[in-house]
């Protein structure tokens, strides 16, 4: 009866013994593996905390490094910021002495070269005073013109109608009147001047009752030969020295006066 029941049992406990077994292998593989992946973690971990610390050494050695690289360059900026700052200031100082000195110079030398011109002025106004004025009277005879007057530096001045012309020469009679312009070396300008200044001349005598009939003339003591066929086809009387004596040309055609 025992032997019976037993094998009427034995197929259940089998079965719970071999669930416990398998129970027990699964536990026990779950230990293993939990304890492996315990220990891998622990093992990954420790891994990550050393590389960590490495890199964290590292990042922290390679910024000292960098801090230090560019204070360094920072500091030679400032030097070199500083020298730039004194060598431009001393550029600026000298460049400024320079400057103060050539205005000087230049001053003093135009004062010199403005004292030299009116001395030449003065040397020529002489010429032509003692050359060229004393004998126009008598050299103008030989073109029709008898003048009893000659006055120099000659000042034409009507504000009211905003008339003012100067006059180096002016030779006169009754009828007539000729006004002389002196130059050292005569140009183009001079002459285009000149015909502004009849124009002036002329419209000064009809303002003030004068009808006589003015002429014009140019003495230079150098005359290019194309500046002066230039005034006389404009009209003009050349007056050049020749010598110790003067000569006068007449223009090309009929004397034009204003």
């Amino acid at each position: 009866m025992t032997i019976g029941r037993k094998k009427r049992k034995s197929p259940l406990y089998k079965r719970i013994w071999e669930t416990l077994d398998r129970t027990e292998k699964i536990q026990e593989e779950n230990a293993k593996g939990l304890a492996a992946f315990q220990a891998s973690t622990e093992k990954n971990i420790a891994e990550l905390r050393a590389s960590t610390e490495k890199n964290i050494t590292e990042l922290r050695a390679s910024t000292e490094k960098n801090i230090t690289e560019l204070r360094a360059s920072t500091e030679a900026f400032q030097v070199n910021t500083e020298a730039f700052r004194a060598s431009t200031e001393k550029n600026i100082a000298e460049l400024r002495a320079s400057t103060e000195a050539f205005q000087v110079n230049t001053e003093k030398n135009i004062a010199e070269l403005q004292k030299a011109v009116g001395h030449l002025g003065n040397r020529f106004g002489e010429f032509a005073e003692h050359t060229l004025v004393p004998n126009l009277k008598e050299k103008f005879k030989k073109y029709g013109f008898n003048f009893s007057k000659l006055s120099e530096n000659v000042n034409l001045d009507d504000k009211e109608h905003r008339i003012h012309a100067e006059i180096d020469a002016l030779l006169e009679n009754g009828g007539e009147a000729m006004a002389v312009e002196v130059k050292i070396h005569l140009k183009t300008d001079n002459i285009d001047e000149h015909i502004k200044r009849m124009e002036k001349i002329r419209a000064y005598a009809d303002l003030h009752g004068d009808d006589r009939k003015f002429y014009g003339s140019l003495a230079a003591a150098v005359a290019g030969e194309e500046v002066k066929t230039y005034a006389l086809k404009q009209g003009f009387y050349v007056i050049e020295p020749s010598g110790e004596d003067v000569k006068v040309t007449p223009p090309f055609s009929n004397r034009k006066f204003w």
